[in-house]
């Protein structure tokens, strides 16, 4: 069952509206020094921090969009991984002339091939709970090649038993591929980052430009300073932290995938098919 998101201070709505009510509480300081016998230090021109905001704004959408980019590559990546299951279900369905049990057992390995491969991309190895694997010695240092190899061990015993010629392997490999291709694409996302520096490069003009930005606008807007920082405070740091909350999206957040109801859905196909 899909779980609602959870808007809290701990979500991401709540950490952009905290950081923007922070920058609003120190713009109160531009406010007050305006109204003081200092009122003529310490001002920035309103058109520094215009051509400052279009540099940070290119920076954070590049930023935005490559973060983006990896979310909607692992969703297709468990679509793919989805398609496959049902394509190899179905060819085996009308191609392999397999027991019911084996057939079973398939419709069992496709849906725990999921499970363990979300659950590994979650830093979880809990494949000898799993029945069928019980008799595992130890957590296998890589759980979905385990699950993938008994598949591959289904499809060769069909066929040293003469229920399907080397042709037909090669059309269950196919799809079979897919499994392992999908592990590491999603292994990719989860361990490749983008570079340290650019993160903290984008991180620091957006704090600097922050910390200046109400300077430069006290002088325009006087008291409005204080809901204009939010507004642009809102914006700005709310780029940055949906970009760092998509950027990993095989957690259980908001923002991430629906592994659960992947992996839920892909169970339901596979065992409506082999049934």
């Amino acid at each position: 069952m899909q779980r609602p998101p959870r808007f809290s201070l701990q979500s991401t709505l709540g950490r952009v509206t905290a950081y923007s009510l922070l920058l609003s509480a120190y713009s109160v300081l531009a406010v007050i020094k305006e109204y003081s016998r200092f009122a003529g230090y310490g001002d920035f021109p309103a058109s520094v921090h215009a051509v400052l905001g279009a540099i940070v704004s290119i920076l954070l959408v590049f930023r935005t969009n490559s973060a983006y980019a990896k979310w909607w590559e692992a969703r297709t990546l468990w679509g793919s991984l989805i398609n496959a299951s049902r394509n190899l279900a179905l060819k085996v369905r009308h191609f392999v002339p397999a027991a019911a049990a084996d057939r079973q057992q398939l419709a069992h390995l496709l849906s725990v091939f999921a499970d363990t491969l979300k659950d590994h991309l979650r830093q979880i190895n809990d494949l000898k709970r799993v029945p069928g694997f019980e008799h595992l010695e130890s957590d296998p240092d890589h759980p979905p090649s385990v699950v993938a190899s008994r598949i591959y061990a289904l499809v060769e015993t069909w066929r040293q038993q003469k229920l399907i010629s080397d042709q037909i392997t090669r059309v269950l490999d196919v799809e079979a591929r897919v499994l392992m291709d999908v592990c590491g694409g999603c292994e990719r996302i989860l361990n490749t980052r983008l570079a340290f520096s650019y993160r903290v490069f984008v991180n620091c003009c957006v704090v600097l430009y922050l910390l200046t930005l109400p300077w430069g606008l006290v002088q325009d807007f006087h008291g409005w300073t204080i809901p204009m920082v939010f507004v642009v405070a809102f914006l700005l740091v709310g780029l940055e932290i949906v970009a760092h909350s998509v950027e990993s999206p095989f957690g259980h957040d908001a923002d991430d995938l629906d592994l659960d109801g992947l992996c839920a859905t892909l169970a339901r196909s596979v065992s409506d098919i082999l049934r």
